[in-house]
């Protein structure tokens, strides 16, 4: 017998099985009951449960029960917009699935979900893919806020997803909705975090400060000015026992010259002290006027790894739910930063490690006595202490005396209604945001670069209010249409006062109009889904209507096979799509400009002490907005019932008109420089087991991002952040954001062009030395959990990209690098290169001889920032980015002492790095500009931290 014979009677006699259980099960009806659940075990309100080919049927509550009448042998059909339609046959244990073996009894309280995995609508993968890619690369990939738009209105996920948070409040809410208010549960929340520095530059002790002179290496203290610490061991130099306001201890001599006590080297890097963040958050439930409402407060409070440098963040919280139709939200936060990030925090960075090993910024105190006790800060007389008065800074110092502060106060304000209509739906929304922020920054005087101090004031006031309106209709059983109209207004004032006199006022408004008609064709038996759009966009700002068009489609081709020649695909693959979109939109300029940005363009490396936030840049009503079309090729699949998942993204884009810094002569203007392609691809792999006693997920991501500029202006480089001889450029055909600087003179067949005296020459030109943009990017992902224990790691890879490294080129120009001082002791070394008469060079040279001036060692020749090119090195690294374990007491437990849930966890973020650079791997920028990736320059060091978290529902 062939294979199509056995296929025919295994039909055959399946048919015969459901005919005689249809025949059996005419007078018997069974009461068929459960609980429709998302993959995270939450009930989905409004799904559809009906007896297939008849009208009977009804709809699930909101924790997603549902009971229903039917006959014995029955189809039951669960179907949900979004969501893929499931069938079960009634039998007397149980719903048997549609396509699968096993029984669910109805006292189990579960569904079909459990078998057969509600499939995510691609709209909202799409979104959450889109947005994690943009945080990383949205300065060359423009945020589609149009899409986000689109596939927010169209997911019904995220209509699961607000209906999660509505059950949440209900689960916490007392029932009884007859009185005017009713207090309900109550959710008090706890998380303690220490905080400690992580990796740090290898600074040397083993040489003192001082420089050669005449033939010997001779040690010059801090009373002589001496800015370098190109001087003897310290094992050869002693304390003379006569303490000084430079050193308890006494002055340093030359061993035997004083009382026999041993020099000391200090330790720059116990500046950093242990921080912590502490969290308490309460939440109360409760009824109002017989809604559900929820009235929540949290206070955040946390010191930093640095001296002075500390947080505070007020936030309170009112939501008011009427249902499905009405729903009020009040969002009020205060924020206050000390110390956080910026100009003033790279210059205390400085003034620590820059400091000779042999001079101590606390005079023997701890790091917390040394900002509440004068001595380490000041001499007798009232002048400051410091190892080189005018050229290095006590850190102390500029921690206790200058202010770099950064005060938030934010409200936001939404209300939300939606209506029934016709066919469909209309949703309406009205919000406002009113935000104010004042920034203090000032270097007390006596500073180094600024001896009569500076000081800065900066108030950011912004006004945002938006009014929405959303049209839903169907059209007919396949075509729907979809109409969002946004109207928006957004005032922006700004006033900077510098130096208590000088004025910098901006104010601009913008009036903002959107409309995004969509029309959505999806097949029945969801073999395909077509969405046809556009993007009309008008503002006062640019005085002109754009619209542009958008376009989306899947496809999937196993259902289509199935169906027209029924097969069966699913044992080979649950789940298969083809998908692409097309997105087309504007893009303007923010008035809102960050503090400072980019005016650091205007001085050079060595001139960066002398630096201040002085330039702010206007708004220029003459710019085009920025036009970004998208293309996003995709693929989604499933394996074993949904426990393998896979999703392959290939996409491009091509930004014209983009907007960057621009420097002109002493000046920084906004302009439209040129046209960015960008193409990449991300690869997701998820898989999971879930059974009642145990569950394990787990997630690799993969995504490669290159990007090209392919015109500029003019064709020049355009300097976007950074230095005068180090920056980040954008440069024809090559990636946005290179790094440019100086480098090795080289001839045209790539050697270096050594000098007579046997060093290599620099170039007078700037080349490119180094790209920032990682290779590859790798995530991983593991959940585990059993019985209420839940724990985990997150591992974060990054493979390729460069770094400047400005702060080991400081370091090794004073003398105080681990570097140095295993390479100044190298003589008659000779640099691979030629001569400028073209002969092979052969010329030793000693790299820090005792014979001749400190100018003309190995490093200091090259002045400050060194020759770039020698401070390229690559960011690869291999991060352990959280480790954490978490607890939830059973139900049975906490119910006797009285309460509703209760839930332990501990978390370790950045516990381990991999990596070969020798410089700051954290995600801080140079000053916290946003666009200076690639750019160390005492840029804030990676922290790590262990927490703690308690949370308990009564």
């Amino acid at each position: 017998m062939n294979k199509f014979r056995c296929l025919k009677l295994i039909l055959f006699i399946n048919l015969l099985f459901i005919c005689a259980t249809l025949l059996q099960a005419q007078t018997e009806v069974i009461t068929v009951m459960g609980t429709m659940t998302d993959s995270e075990g939450l009930g989905i309100p409004g799904v559809n449960v009906y007896i297939k080919g008849t009208k009977e049927g009804t709809i699930c509550d909101f924790d997603g029960h549902y009971t229903l009448k039917a006959p014995l042998g029955s189809t039951i059909c669960f179907s949900f917009i979004g969501m893929k339609t499931q069938e079960a046959v009634v039998t007397r244990a149980g719903l048997n699935p549609v396509g699968s073996k096993s029984i669910i009894p109805y006292s189990y309280g579960t569904e079909v979900e459990r078998v057969a995995i509600v499939e995510q609508t691609q709209a909202n993968i799409d979104s959450i893919v889109y947005t994690n890619r943009m945080k990383k690369y949205r300065k060359y990939v423009s945020d589609a806020s149009v899409l986000k738009m689109y596939e927010q209105a169209t997911s019904e996920a995220s209509k699961v997803q607000t209906g999660r948070a509505k059950r949440q409040i209900q689960r916490y809410t007392n029932p009884y909705r007859s009185r005017f208010f009713s207090l309900g549960n109550i959710q008090v929340e706890t998380q303690f975090s220490m905080v400690n520095v992580g990796r740090t530059p290898e600074l040397q002790s083993k040489y003192a400060q001082g420089r050669p002179l005449n033939g010997n290496l001779s040690y010059q203290g801090p009373e002589t000015g001496e800015q370098y610490s190109w001087g003897p061991s310290i094992k050869n130099l002693e304390y003379d026992g006569v303490p000084t306001s430079y050193d308890k201890n006494g002055s340093i001599v030359v061993k035997g010259l004083g009382n026999g006590g041993a020099a000391k080297a200090y330790h720059q890097s116990d500046i950093f002290k242990e921080g912590y963040n502490a969290s308490v958050g309460i939440t109360l439930y409760h009824m109002l006027l017989g809604k559900k409402s929820s009235l929540h407060y949290q206070n955040d409070k946390g010191k930093g790894i640095l001296p002075n440098e500390a947080n505070q963040r007020h936030v309170l919280r009112y939501i008011f739910n009427q249902g499905e139709r009405f729903n009020i939200s009040l969002n009020y936060t205060n924020n206050k930063l000390l110390f956080k990030d910026g100009l003033m925090q790279s210059r205390t960075l400085a003034g620590a490690y820059l400091t000779p090993p042999t001079f101590d910024n606390t005079y023997g105190l701890s790091s917390k006595e040394a900002m509440e006790h004068g001595e380490s800060i000041y001499h007798p007389d009232g002048s400051i202490r410091s190892a080189s008065i005018g050229q290095l800074d006590n850190p102390y110092y500029l921690a206790q005396q200058g202010a770099n502060s950064n005060s938030t106060h934010s409200l936001y304000y939404k209300a939300e209604y939606k209506v029934r209509w016709n066919n469909g739906q209309v949703n309406m929304d009205v919000s406002g945001e009113n935000y104010h922020n004042r920034r203090h920054l000032s270097f007390p005087q006596s500073t180094v670069g600024m001896p009569n101090g500076r000081r800065s004031e900066r108030i950011e006031d912004q006004d945002n209010y938006f009014a929405g309106a959303q049209l839903n209709q169907s059209i007919s059983n396949k075509l729907r249409l979809l109409v969002p109209m946004r109207a928006e207004y957004h005032q922006y004032k700004r006033s900077l006062k510098l130096d208590n006199s000088n004025q910098n006022n901006n104010n601009q408004e913008r009036f903002l109009y959107t409309a995004n008609p969509h029309l959505t064709l999806q097949d029945y038996g969801e073999y395909y889904h077509v969405e046809l759009g556009s993007n009309i966009y008008t503002s006062s700002t640019t005085n002109q209507v754009y619209i542009k068009p958008n376009i989306g489609a899947y496809i999937l081709p196993f259902n289509l096979l199935d169906n027209w020649f029924c097969w069966d695909t699913h044992y080979v693959m649950d789940h298969f799509k083809l998908r692409y979109n097309y997105v087309s939109q504007m893009n303007e300029q923010d008035f809102q400009t960050q503090a400072g940005l980019s005016n650091s363009l205007l001085y050079h490396v060595a001139d960066a002490h002398t630096y201040f936030e002085d330039i702010e840049i206007a708004f220029d009503s003459s710019l085009k907005p920025e036009i970004v079309t998208k293309h996003d090729f995709g693929a989604d699949m499933s394996f074993m019932h949904g426990k393998i998942r896979s999703e392959f993204n290939l996409y491009s884009s091509v930004r014209e008109q983009s907007i960057f810094p621009v420097v002109q002569g002493d000046a920084l203007y906004f302009k439209n420089t040129g046209k960015i392609v960008t193409r990449g691809w991300e690869q997701s792999i998820s898989a999971r087991i879930l059974n009642r006693d145990f569950r394990w997920k787990a997630s690799m991501t993969m995504a490669q991002i290159k990007a090209e500029v392919e015109s500029v202006d003019d064709n020049t480089p355009i300097a976007v952040a950074g230095f005068k001889d180090v920056h980040i450029a954008l440069i024809k055909r090559h990636a946005p954001g290179v790094i440019r600087g100086n480098a090795y003179l080289r001839n045209e067949q790539g050697e270096k062009v050594i000098g007579a005296d046997g060093f290599p020459l620099v170039d007078n030109e700037l080349k490119v030395i180094g790209d920032p943009n990682p290779d590859y990017l790798l995530g991983l992902n593991n959940t585990f959990s059993i019985e209420g224990m839940e724990w985990g790691f997150n591992i974060d890879c990054v493979l390729g990209g460069d770094v400047w490294n400005g702060t080991q080129a400081a370091l090794d120009y004073r003398g105080v690098s681990q570097s140095t001082a295993q390479q100044r002791n190298v003589n008659d070394f000779i640099f691979d290169g030629v001569r400028q008469d073209g002969s092979v060079n052969n010329t030793m040279v000693d790299f820090a001889p005792r014979d001749g001036s400190v100018e003309g060692n190995r490093w200091v020749r090259y002045g400050s920032g060194g020759v770039a090119e020698d401070y390229i090195e690559d960011a690869s690294r291999l991060v352990l980015k959280e480790v954490y374990f978490r607890y939830t007491f059973p139900k049975y437990l906490v119910n006797r002492w009285g309460l509703q849930n209760l839930s332990v966890a501990v978390n370790a973020n950045n516990l381990v790095t991999i990596s070969g650079y020798r410089g700051n791997l954290g995600s801080n920028t140079l000053w916290g500009h946003h666009n200076t990736m690639g750019l160390d320059y005492f840029n804030s060091p990676q922290t790590r931290s262990y927490s703690t978290s308690l949370k308990i529902t009564f």
